[in-house]
Order: structure tokens, then C-alpha cells, then sequence
């Protein structure tokens, strides 16, 4: 038999409390109904009030799940407790359902859980307390996995920040912050347009700025569950704009700095990546995934390589990277024309080696290669 969820709040405080863009008790009837707990009850205090917006989150959030909202403990029935200021992964719910020993009460005050898990540990060990650091902790827990070494140490560290205090605002969306990083972009390159050293090294770092917010609207988007693909794919169409963009832009304000090669670096390197891109992004909507460029950095960096070849990858997949080489640019730029010149140079060879990883990566192998491969295990 499947017990029945039951949500108990403090007061009226818990059922008004917000983190990170959705109401607290919205998250947690979210991972409740996750775990496979589809009828809810929330036990309030008499004459608390719940807003449309907190309503709002249970249709979104838990939109198969029978919600119910009472002042009495229910009686006669199997019973889960939970309370309003702790959150518990789905997981770790399920993971107590499937529990073959398990003791179930009901909780009348403000604890975690009251019954013992699996194996004989605490679930409230796992568990999340919804106090005023929560919001931090839920940001901390978006990190995707594929992040670079700059986003992972240096970019993330400023944009969950930024991400905090925007979801201070209750009609933040991600796309607000996807549109916050296009005009960021524009900003760029109307810098570099100028031709001047200032406009060069400005745009140098408001690339910088740009691959910082960047990693914001991803943020948002996973703290209060509105990832979309249509979301997704604009964000990436957005970040590769804003790359070639500074490529051009940089290569022109070389050439009116009176370089006389930059023009043809940046027409190189411009068209190496608009090719790959392309490639890339033909081959991921063909496998039916929303439009990314991650495709070859996941597939080389999956790969069964030797420890020389891994390192390699690691180097060239860090070039390549948004974050890493808007970081390096913005470093490099501020000191001067030449060291500006010779960052395009290596660019352009760089994405020269790339462009030939893409070809590697999306083109038709012939079947002999394949069936090696398989043979030897690799595929």
C-alpha cells in the first residue's frame, strides 16, 4: 500500500517562504510526488492562506499529483510526515519506500523525518534545511558537469551571485538572462568596432562578462525547474553569435591598429567555425536533441584515449571552450596590440586542429573502421 505524503507547516511564514524563485513548500511537494507519492496532504494551521503563486508551483511542479490542503493530521491512514523546513531529494524518499523495514509516523512538529531509513541511517542526513542559506546551497547544487576549469573556479563563483539576487524578483525567467547576455554581446562588439586599443581591451572584457552570464540563465533555469529545449537551443545559438562576433569585431580593430594579417586570421578562424559549428549542430538535431555545440567535447572527452592523448584532448577541449578562451583573451588583450595579434595567431591554428576533430567526430566512418572498432572493444 502506498502511504499517503504528509506535509506539515509550521506556521504561515512556511507557506509564504520563498528560495531561489519558488516557494519552499512547492519544492518540496515537487521531490515528494517524484519519488512516486502521488497523494499529498499539507496539514496547516488554522486560517493560514496560501497565494496564487504557491498554488501556481504545485500545478507546475507536481501537475499528476492530488493535493490536498487540510488543518487535521488524517486519520485511518498509512501515513508519511514531512515537514516544512527541511527538503528531501526524491531519491532519498524513494529509497525509503523501498525500504522492506520501515516504521511510518506522522511528525507534529518542525524535524526532517521521524522513522528510520534503510541500513539504519537518518534520512534527515540528507537532507536540505530550507533556512536562509538554502538558496545558496540549491545554486551551489546546479553545477553541470561538463562545466570548464575557468566556469568551474572563476565564472560560476560570480554568477551564482548574480542568479541569487535576480531570482530575488518574482517574474525572473531564464530567458530574461539569455536576453541580458545577447546585449552584453552587442556591447562587445560595438566596443571592438571603434578600432581603438580602449574598445579592444573593452571588448575584450565584456567578452569575459558575457561568458560570466552566460552560465546564469542555465542557473535559473535549473534551480526552479524551467529548463526547456527551446530554451536550451537559443542560449547556444546566442553563446556561438557572440564568439564569432568577437572574432570579427578583434580582428577588425587589429586591422585599423594597422595589422595587416588580422583580417585574414579572423576570416580563417570565423569560417573554420562557422563550419564546424554547423556540422555540429546538423548532427545533433538529426539525433533529435535540442541544438548544442558539445557534441565533439563530450564524444573526445568519452573516448577510450591513452594518457598522452587525454591530456591533449584536455588542452584543446580548454581552448576551445567559451570559458576558456573568452578568459584567456580578456587576459590577453589587456596588454596590448601584439599580444592581441599573437592570441589570434595561435586561434586561428587552433581552430584549424578543432575544425578537423569536428570532421572526425560528425562525418560517416566507413563500416570496416566501425566493425574494428567493435571488435577491439572500443564502441
Amino acid at each position: 500500500m502506498i502511504p499517503t505524503a504528509v506535509l506539515f507547516l509550521a506556521d504561515e511564514i512556511a507557506a509564504e517562504r520563498r528560495i531561489a524563485g519558488v516557494s519552499a513548500i512547492g519544492r518540496i511537494v515537487r521531490e515528494i510526488a517524484a519519488a512516486g507519492l502521488a497523494d499529498i496532504r499539507i496539514v496547516a494551521p488554522e486560517g493560514v492562506q496560501f497565494a496564487q503563486r504557491v498554488l501556481d508551483d504545485f500545478d507546475r511542479l507536481a501537475p499528476d499529483a492530488t493535493i490536498r490542503i487540510s488543518s487535521r493530521v488524517p486519520e485511518g491512514e498509512e501515513v508519511i510526515g514531512f515537514a516544512s523546513d527541511y527538503l528531501l531529494p526524491a531519491e532519498v524518499i524513494a529509497r525509503f519506500l523501498a525500504g522492506s523495514e520501515r516504521e511510518l509516523a506522522y511528525a507534529d512538529e518542525p524535524v526532517a523525518w521521524r522513522f528510520p531509513a534503510p541500513g539504519g541511517c537518518m534520512v534527515a542526513d540528507d537532507a536540505i534545511p530550507l533556512d536562509d542559506n538554502a538558496g545558496w546551497e540549491l545554486l551551489r547544487r546546479t553545477v553541470k558537469k561538463g562545466d570548464g576549469l575557468v566556469s568551474r573556479y572563476i565564472n560560476r563563483r560570480i554568477s551564482r551571485p548574480i542568479s541569487g539576487f535576480l531570482l530575488l524578483f518574482p517574474f525572473i525567467r531564464p530567458v530574461h538572462a539569455t536576453i541580458g547576455t545577447a546585449l552584453l554581446g552587442v556591447a562587445m562588439l560595438l566596443s571592438l568596432l571603434t578600432g581603438s586599443h580602449a574598445g579592444m581591451v573593452a571588448g575584450a572584457i565584456l567578452f569575459q562578462a558575457a561568458s560570466i552570464f552566460d552560465g546564469v540563465d542555465g542557473e535559473i533555469a535549473r534551480v526552479t525547474f524551467r529548463s526547456s529545449d527551446a530554451g536550451a537551443s537559443l542560449d547556444s545559438a546566442i553563446d556561438q553569435a557572440i564568439n564569432i562576433s568577437f572574432i570579427l569585431g578583434l580582428s577588425y580593430s587589429l586591422t585599423l591598429q594597422g595589422s595587416q594579417i588580422a583580417v585574414y586570421l579572423g576570416l580563417w578562424s570565423v569560417g573554420a567555425m562557422a563550419l564546424g559549428l554547423w556540422l555540429i549542430g546538423r548532427k545533433t538535431l538529426k539525433n533529435g536533441k535540442p541544438l548544442g555545440f558539445d557534441l565533439v567535447k563530450h564524444k573526445m572527452r568519452d573516448g577510450n584515449f591513452g594518457p598522452i592523448a587525454k591530456a591533449v584532448i584536455a588542452f584543446f577541449t580548454f581552448l576551445t571552450a567559451r570559458d576558456g578562451f573568452a578568459f584567456l583573451f580578456a587576459v590577453v588583450v589587456v596588454f596590448g596590440f601584439n599580444c592581441a595579434l599573437f592570441a589570434l595567431e595561435v586561434f586561428a591554428a587552433v581552430a584549424v586542429i578543432w575544425l578537423a576533430t569536428v570532421l572526425v567526430a560528425v562525418l560517416p566512418r566507413p563500416r570496416h573502421a566501425e566493425a574494428a572498432e567493435e571488435v577491439a572493444g572500443l564502441r
